[in-house]
């Protein structure tokens, strides 16, 4: 008789930033993720999620130098970058550790955006971009609130 053929691998956990990353992703799973960074001065994400086809989750640190550090300080800014994003594909980033009640965010306030495509193609910088931009308390709970 043949052998038993190997069990097939277990898919990784769709952790793409942050601890639980680094996985060897299969060819045609990376195709179509997205790829976070933030290793660098001033990046700031601990952790991405992919949550459906374009949709991702994001956990950002909170600044170093704030009251309740790590469990709890200031979080009110974000700066990574993104990368194997498809042109014509909405994707939904929700970033989902803000602390505050409010934000500019529902005056109209839209986040800033550098494309490396769009600056090397048609020297544009950096620019406003987003859609049905939302901000709304969160259900994470720290030592400040």
């Amino acid at each position: 008789a043949a052998p038993a053929s190997p069990a097939a691998p277990r898919p990784p956990e769709k952790v793409l930033w942050g601890k639980g990353s680094g996985e060897v992703l299969p060819r045609t799973w990376k195709s179509r993720t997205l790829l976070f960074e933030s290793r660098f001065e001033g990046g700031n994400l601990a952790r991405a999620f992919q949550v459906g086809v374009c949709e991702y989750d994001l956990m950002t640190m909170p600044d170093i130098n704030t009251r309740a550090g790590y469990s709890g300080g200031h979080t009110q800014w974000y700066y990574f970058a993104v990368t194997n994003m498809r042109k014509g594909i909405a994707y939904t980033f929700n970033i989902i550790n803000l602390l505050k009640d409010d934000s500019l965010y529902n005056r109209g306030m839209r986040p800033a955006m550098f494309s490396t495509r769009d600056f090397d193609e048609q020297k544009v910088g950096w620019q406003r971009a987003g859609r049905r931009i939302a901000y709304y308390t969160n259900e994470y709970e720290t030592e400040s609130r």
